[in-house]
């Protein structure tokens, strides 16, 4: 049984850098599906393998609005032989980035024959109040997703915060926290039957850091500035 509980206290992003206190906590990620199998081929593709399901848990203040979730997120084990995701977990893949297409911008990626590849597959995921997006690398390359040569493609434009169970625009609802629907990430395979499963741990999760933008800089320098002439005066 693997264990898919995230340590609570993760922040979300919100629409202040600086007003942590106010902003709303990822308090779990949840695994409700361990190696299922794909309802459905996706479009390109021969055959389907396995794979995992979430949900996430945000607390907040009921009528707070969040701007997106950032989540970065690796495998492991070995798998044959592309990568897929069901956002919204409606059976439909969302996004799916063809094996050879990920070959093409990093030759002798061999993610059913090295362990190492595998864990240096990194996918970013933002899911926002307007849209979502993904996007993986592979040894620190991002890999540009070609869906005109390749059968990969990427739907997941359409799938807001709102389409996995929070209010309008991200509204955290009344009760001061909401639990996702399921999102699935897996493997799916290019040609032939698929093999390999899944291991996405809690450990397999981050955040990426906050970097406060140019004018949220700017407002700092002054705040300290601000702060050094008030201790000069005393």
């Amino acid at each position: 049984m693997k264990s898919k509980l995230l340590h609570a206290g993760l922040l979300l992003s919100a629409s202040c850098f600086f007003n942590v206190a106010s902003a709303g906590m990822l308090t779990s990620i949840d695994l409700i599906t361990d190696n299922g199998s794909w309802p459905a081929i996706a479009p390109g593709f021969e055959s389907g393998s396995a794979y995992d399901g979430f949900t996430l848990t945000v607390e907040g203040a009921a009528g707070e609005v969040m701007s997106d979730i950032n989540l970065e997120f690796n495998f492991s084990g070995l798998f044959d032989d592309s990568l897929a995701i069901d956002l919204n977990g409606d059976g439909i893949i969302d996004y799916a980035l063809d094996f050879y297409n990920i070959h093409d911008q990093s030759p002798g990626y061999t993610p059913w024959g090295s362990d190492r590849d595998v864990a240096n597959t990194v996918t970013r995921l933002t899911i926002g109040a307007t849209g979502s997006s993904a996007t993986v690398s592979v040894y620190d390359t991002d890999i540009i997703l070609d869906s005109t040569n390749y059968a990969s493609f990427d739907n997941l434009g359409a799938i807001t915060l709102e389409d996995l169970g929070f209010g309008a625009g991200g509204t955290i609802l009344d009760g001061g926290s909401v639990t996702t629907g399921e999102m699935r990430f897996g493997y799916i395979n290019i040609a032939g039957p698929g093999s390999g499963m899944p291991e996405i741990t809690s450990a397999s999760f981050s955040q990426p850091a906050e970097v406060p933008e140019p004018s949220s800089l700017a407002i700092l320098a002054l705040a300290m500035t601000g702060l050094g002439v008030r201790r000069l005066k005393k």
